[in-house]
């Protein structure tokens, strides 16, 4: 029997909040005004702010991860906790199923999610900002191989 897999993927990172910040980026742009709508250019002002902070005041990179490579030998006697990545696996549905060849296509779900401390903030400091949507290639991912099995 041979089983095809057509997968869709779902990452999600926690982003835990916790920093203090200082030294805030100076916006000039009234978003409020562009947009037209008080709640709504608050809400831009307080992303952007949020994005200086992680992305140029910090200059976070996404090309070094953040798994901390030092760990002992003796993984009790480690002082900074493992980096985890938790997987979730969802079946959605059958797409084709022949009986005659003993092949079936399904789609699964991949979900990957994590903690990175590197982007982690205090909501109160950017207008109870608690999460902000990102494209994939702006923060590390970590590696994954999927292959029919």
């Amino acid at each position: 029997m041979q089983i095809n897999c057509h997968l869709s993927f779902q990452l999600t990172l926690v982003l835990t909040t916790i920093f203090d910040v200082t030294n805030q980026q100076d916006t000039t742009l009234n978003w409020t005004e562009i947009v037209g709508n008080e709640k709504l250019g608050v809400f831009y002002e307080n992303t952007q702010r949020l994005y200086f902070e992680l992305f140029e005041r910090r200059a976070y990179k996404r090309e070094l991860s953040p798994i901390y490579s030092l760990q002992p030998y003796n993984l009790t006697a480690q002082e900074v906790p493992r980096f985890n990545v938790n997987i979730t696996l969802a079946y959605v549905k059958v797409i084709e199923l022949a009986a005659q060849s003993q092949e079936i296509d399904q789609l699964f779900e991949f979900g990957f999610e994590w903690t990175d401390p590197r982007l982690q903030w205090n909501p109160d400091d950017f207008g109870g900002v608690s999460k902000i949507w990102l494209q994939m290639d702006s923060i590390w991912l970590p590696e994954n191989s999927i292959s029919n099995a």
